[in-house]
């Protein structure tokens, strides 16, 4: 909320503030210490000051329940996957001279037209033909799949419990040989379909997946999390007006019916607006952390064991949950993070012998559109890298926190939800402010210690990684969709002065990427006319 002032990419770890940055540091240094003690400060605050405040909490409280989460993995992986295929696709279909017609999205072309051209070209290998379909089919899957869970709005069909099971599998099944992972057996089994098999089923497979009324998805607990986070911000500071007036605007908006689930739950005579903020996110990570991914799965489970909207109603009671559930939440989120994220068998990771900085210069010095690629594929796999180092750190303090909820199972306090986010907000990569960028130079931003170094753990060029690969996806949306997407200079410009490292390098892929976006990508327009480059 906070007028959508900001933005989230959770593939590229960007948060996107629409203020300038001295706004940001001015109202942040004001605003340090205990937000009780802040009541005379922020009634002195400009209205911008306020804004850019709360802007910026409700951005990184998106960033701690999508990176403290088993949902926020699951649409990481998603995305990742999806991505590469649609990278795979393009590539695929350019050596092929098939490309979509103008003002036609992927999907949309290969249905009308571009099958049929494909099969006269490759009517000499029926083989790459039959995968190139499989892949269509996969792809057009794990798009429904993203529309039904993470969708902004959601989908005009309600789908029937029994048909989304068996959809939910197949997406299950896929994303484990994507990510080089077994489902029923060692991850070096990855590929026999025997042991990759999901079996999802559903108690009550006519019901359909959204209630007739009061229907919310993931994206709407994702929202109404972080307007929680606002709310708390608020009633703390003892603006209580401005409070009353987002919960107001909440409640006639979109997100109502996810909101309308959680203040029940939440009542509490102690807060102004009769609800605690902080026990509504609580509930709401409970919700997010359900088994929906492949590393929690197990054959035993139900649709309405995973999906949040079928377990809240019995699990889910004023200031508690289910201690039953509570308990299983804390064992799923622990075997989650004993499972890796990708392991070397989806060849995702690309490494390059360059040992030291010295190594880093040279390679620099000739860089040219005939090696930028392998460079390329090095540098966005420190941004997958730090995806695995960043959920499991994440999810580790998530697993704490529920530790404490089973050890105080009639809630805990807010001063711990408190420490529990300031701790998962320090993995944030970069900001971006409409006229800078913050970078992060934390210990976080380091190689996953279960993975190989990649190309090196300088900082700067983890984000190179991180923009990188925020920038390929971009490009991949819109070549699947035909639609415009952000010219990366809208953020290299805010890099000048600040690193000269990243700057340097992302000025050079940028003419590459380009260069090669008119023959992989032709679908698409770069678009240079955004304050802010993640905000798309």
């Amino acid at each position: 909320m906070s007028g959508n002032h900001g933005s989230y990419l959770l593939i590229g770890d960007m948060v996107g503030v629409n203020v300038p940055i001295s706004t940001s540091v001015k109202v942040n240094k004001k605003m340090e210490g205990s937000l009780r003690s802040k009541k005379e400060v922020w009634k002195n605050l400009s209205e911008d000051e306020k804004l850019a405040f709360l802007t910026e909490e409700h951005e990184f409280a998106h960033h701690q329940l999508m990176t403290s989460s088993i949902a926020g993995v699951f649409y990481w992986r998603l995305n990742e996957t999806w991505s590469r295929d649609v990278s795979w696709l393009s590539h695929k279909l350019s050596e092929l001279g098939l490309h979509p017609d103008s003002g036609m999205n992927l999907r949309e072309w290969w249905k009308s037209d571009g099958n049929l051209r494909a099969k006269i070209v490759l009517a000499d290998d029926k083989g790459l033909f039959s995968y190139l379909e499989h892949v269509f089919e996969h792809l057009h899957k794990v798009n429904i799949l993203l529309d039904y869970l993470y969708g902004d709005q959601l989908p005009q069909e309600n789908m029937p419990r029994g048909e989304f099971s068996n959809l939910l599998s197949t997406v299950f099944e896929w994303c484990a040989e994507r990510c080089g992972l077994s489902l029923c057996g060692t991850h070096d089994n990855y590929h026999d379909r025997s042991k990759n098999r999901a079996y999802i089923s559903s108690q009550s497979p006519v019901d359909t997946v959204f209630p007739a009324k009061e229907a919310y998805n993931l994206q709407f607990l994702f929202e109404v999390y972080s307007i929680c986070r606002e709310l708390f911000v608020l009633q703390l500071v003892g603006d209580e007006s401005r409070a009353q007036d987002l919960l107001t605007k909440t409640l006639k908006g979109r997100y109502a019916s996810a909101m309308n689930l959680v203040i029940p739950m939440s009542k509490s005579n102690d807060w102004a607006l009769k609800f605690s903020p902080h026990i509504a996110m609580q509930h709401i990570l409970m919700m997010c952390n359900s088994p929906l991914d492949i590393s929690t799965y197990k054959k035993a489970d139900h649709l309405e064991d995973i999906l949040p909207w079928l377990v809240a109603e019995s699990k889910f009671s004023k200031h508690r949950v289910d201690f039953n559930y509570l308990v299983n939440v804390g064992v799923r989120v622990c075997g989650s993070l004993q499972q890796p994220l990708f392991t070397e068998n989806s060849n995702w990771l690309k490494y390059l012998n360059i040992k030291n900085m010295d190594e880093l210069k040279i390679y620099f010095s000739k860089l040219n559109e005939s090696n930028v690629s392998d460079f390329h594929s090095a540098i966005a796999s420190n941004a997958v890298n730090q995806a695995a180092f960043t959920f499991k750190i994440n999810l580790s303090s998530t697993l704490k926190l529920l530790l404490e909820m089973v050890k105080k199972p009639e809630g805990i306090d807010s001063d711990q939800i408190q420490r529990w986010y300031d701790d998962t907000k320090k993995s944030i990569c970069l900001i971006e402010y409409t006229d800078a960028v913050w970078l992060s130079t934390e210990p976080t931003i380091k190689a996953n210690d279960q993975l190989k170094e990649i190309v090196t753990t300088i900082p700067e060029l983890v984000i190179c990684g991180l923009v990188v690969r925020a920038h390929s996806h971009y490009m991949q949306k819109g070549y699947w969709e035909r639609a415009c997407r952000p010219d990366m200079s809208i953020l290299i410009e805010k890099l000048k002065g600040k690193s000269e490292l990243a700057y340097n390098y992302l000025s050079a892929t940028n003419i590459c990427l380009e260069t090669q976006a008119k023959t992989l990508y032709p679908n698409t327009i770069a678009v240079n006319c955004f304050d802010l480059y993640c905000d798309q």
